[in-house]
């Protein structure tokens, strides 16, 4: 069973762009100790395949140009890997499926693609992060707990 995590944007550092959801990241950190704890074979990547920059060079998050351009290649890299379960990582991501693909709203939180594919919006575990840090063993086990319902 592969499982796929969709961030935002890659961030970038000196010697380039990382790679999406990196564990040198906050949220990349949680993500790993996702993996971890699932023990699945997982894949990572981004709404947008680049660092979006603002004109002084600080990271901002996509806008809906860039999302729309790069929408095609992200549903054909799902389609690619085949994933059985998608988490969808934050609000600007599912908004952005809804927007710029076919996805359909089914349950409260579950969503199907036309390729069968279950889907899932969690929040960002940057927000995690950041605002609700002592509720990321809750937050890890939620998502555990997601994953052994489709096993």
């Amino acid at each position: 069973m592969k499982i796929l995590f969709v961030g935002i944007s890659n961030k970038s550092t000196l010697s380039g762009d990382l790679k999406p959801l990196d564990e040198t990241t906050a949220t990349g950190k949680i993500i790993s100790q996702i993996e971890q704890r699932i023990m699945k074979n997982s894949v990572k990547i981004n709404l947008v395949d680049f660092t979006p920059l603002d004109d002084l060079g600080k990271i901002r998050y996509p806008n809906d140009f860039e999302i729309q351009n790069n929408m095609p290649k992200l549903i054909e890299f799902i389609k690619s890997h085949a994933p059985c379960l998608v988490f969808l990582l934050g609000k600007l991501v599912e908004k952005s499926f809804f927007k710029y693909s076919e996805m359909k709203k089914i349950k409260d939180c579950c969503y199907f693609l036309d390729i069968h594919i279950i889907l899932y919006s969690i929040k960002h575990p940057s927000y995690i992060h950041t605002y609700k840090k002592d509720l990321t063993g809750e937050y890890i086990n939620e998502i555990e707990a997601i994953v052994k319902k489709h096993i």
